[in-house]
C-alpha cells in the first residue's frame, strides 16, 4: 500500500490539495514576491483560484492569526516581563505581526483552499 502525504501535512508543505504533491507558491515566503502563487498545480493543473475573488475571505483568516498572535504575546508579555508600558504591548504584537504576515497570508490562503476550494485528494494523481 502506497502512502500519501496527510492532508494536514500536505497543508503544512503548502502543496496542492488535490495531488499534494505541486507546490502553491513559487518563491520562498521571505522576498517581494512572497503573495505570488501559480495559477494552477505544476503537477495535475489544478486551477487554484476555484472563483474571481476567492482569496478575499483569506484576509479574515489572517485577522484572525494576527488577533491569536496579539493575544499570546501580550499575556506572554504581561505575566513574564512584569507588564510592561503600553508602548511594549504595541511594538512587540506589531513586529511580530509584520514580520510574519508572509507566513500568515500564505497559511490562511492554503488553509482556504483545503476547506473550502472543493478540492478531494485523489491517490492516482500523487507520484509513485
Amino acid at each position: 500500500m502506497a502512502r500519501y502525504p496527510s492532508k494536514w501535512k500536505a497543508m503544512g508543505q503548502m502543496r496542492c490539495p488535490r495531488c499534494r504533491y505541486g507546490k502553491m507558491f513559487p518563491h520562498r515566503a521571505y522576498g517581494t514576491r512572497f503573495m505570488t502563487m501559480h495559477e494552477e498545480c505544476p503537477h495535475c493543473e489544478m486551477d487554484f483560484e476555484p472563483e474571481t475573488g476567492f482569496y478575499w475571505a483569506a484576509m479574515y483568516i489572517t485577522y484572525a492569526f494576527n488577533a491569536g498572535l496579539a493575544l499570546v504575546t501580550s499575556t506572554l508579555l504581561y505575566l513574564f516581563f512584569n507588564n510592561p508600558a503600553i508602548e511594549v504591548y504595541v511594538g512587540v504584537a506589531a513586529g511580530l505581526g509584520l514580520g510574519l504576515t508572509p507566513i500568515f497570508v500564505r497559511y490562511s490562503r492554503a488553509l482556504l483552499l483545503y476547506t473550502l476550494g472543493g478540492a478531494k485528494f485523489n491517490p492516482r494523481l500523487y507520484p509513485r
